[in-house]
């Protein structure tokens, strides 16, 4: 199955899809979801995706994709970056998903090949507590990221005491490069979870967290152990039922 056609049997990508088409929103597939052109908003050179997350298909995101130009309307491209700008988006989309689906806000995450990027979290109606916790997770590391350079990072990743040979370290150096968007975030702390196979080092993450004194770094390192966690308790699991 294509994601196309995997998103377009999905009922929460079906919720949302019949909830703005009835606003009369033209509504697309696109890769594991859909989009919808913002031209009734005012924003003839923005779309929006919503989209199920490849390596988290619990998850929903919200994604607007504006080409980087002065915009023919009220909304240009200064005060789009604001928080009055990116509020009248969502409440424009979000008021027509009421009792579907809840759009939490916007930020930015920068500009790419001449196209500004803007993420938010998408939480259906009846999903789980524990899902929307790590949405707002998510969300917070990356908000704490903002500013942070390599070389700060770097100065943070030696106040913890962690050894330049420690995988720990490695991976949340990797971790940091990649987190330009709550996607690639996920993506790459997964991967790295699964190269923590050594049991000290296991113990050497959970010790950070436990003693943390760098507050950027809080929230990838919980990230982080999460995805490692899991990784030991399924080995653990495929182990008693071998």
């Amino acid at each position: 199955m294509t994601s196309a056609s995997a998103s377009q049997q999905d009922p929460r990508i079906l919720k949302i899809r019949n909830a703005l088409e009835i606003k009369g929103f033209g509504v697309e597939y696109g890769n594991n979801g859909i989009s919808l052109k913002m031209d009734q908003l005012g924003l003839p050179n923005a779309i929006l995706d919503l989209y199920i997350l490849k390596n988290s298909p619990a998850q929903i995101r919200a994604r607007i994709r504006k080409k980087a130009e002065k915009l023919y309307s009220e909304i240009d491209d200064f005060s789009f970056h604001t928080i009055a700008g990116l509020e009248y988006v969502r409440k424009k989309v979000g008021d027509d998903l009421i009792a579907v689906a809840k759009l939490e806000r916007f930020y930015y995450f920068g500009c790419r090949k001449n196209t500004h990027y803007y993420y938010a979290h998408v939480n259906m109606a009846d999903e789980p507590e524990e899902i929307i916790l790590r949405q707002k997770l998510v969300e917070k590391a990356l908000i704490q990221l903002k500013g942070v350079d390599s070389k700060i990072f770097r100065k943070g990743l030696d106040m913890s005491g962690l050894p330049r040979s420690s995988m720990v370290r490695l991976a949340l150096t990797r971790i940091f490069r990649c987190a330009t968007d709550p996607d690639e975030l996920i993506h790459v702390a997964s991967k790295e979870a699964v190269r923590i196979v050594n049991a000290e080092e296991y113990k050497t993450l959970r010790m950070l967290i436990d003693n943390n004194k760098v507050n950027f770094m809080s929230n990838i390192m919980y990230i982080l152990w999460e995805e490692v966690s899991y990784n030991y308790m399924k080995k653990a699991w495929d182990e008693l039922h071998r």
